[in-house]
């Protein structure tokens, strides 16, 4: 659903089934949650940043996924809640398990502005620790 306005959004409700999703060893399901992908492009740190970093456009997404947890497994693992915040953005991911399911959510903020070249770094460091938030994973075990 588009919503207009000073800041339009759009909403999608989207029942998916995935085949061959979770990864198996033995008794164990590994899933990652993070169904939508995420912050795939590593920011390189190598070389010392002469110019700002300047980024142009500001977004926000927001993810919510119910995962139906296979007969037979129960979590093992679980990720801990993640909070992230600075003048360069914002991170928020949480996993529940309720009943038979999984419940994941996820936001994502970019700020935009014009960031000082000494400031890279810190930068580099949010991009990350959001990449390695979006890829932990949820064990579950194969009851006996």
């Amino acid at each position: 659903m588009e919503h207009k306005g000073i800041i339009p959004s759009v909403a999608e409700n989207l029942q998916i089934q995935l085949n061959n999703y979770a990864i198996i060893t033995g008794r164990r399901l590994f899933i990652c949650p993070n169904l939508f992908g995420g912050a795939t492009e590593k920011l390189l740190s190598d070389t010392e940043r002469q110019y700002d970093y300047v980024v142009k456009d500001a977004y926000r997404d927001i993810d919510s996924v119910v995962i139906k947890i296979p007969n037979g497994y129960k979590p093992e693992s679980i990720p801990k809640d993640i909070y992230i915040q600075n003048k360069y953005g914002k991170y928020i991911a949480a996993v529940k398990v309720l009943n038979d399911e999984i419940v994941y959510y996820k936001l994502m903020e970019q700020y935009s502005g014009r960031f000082p070249a000494k400031d890279f770094g810190e930068i580099v460091k949010f991009n990350e620790d959001v990449i390695k938030a979006d890829r932990s994973r949820i064990v579950l075990v194969k009851q006996e």
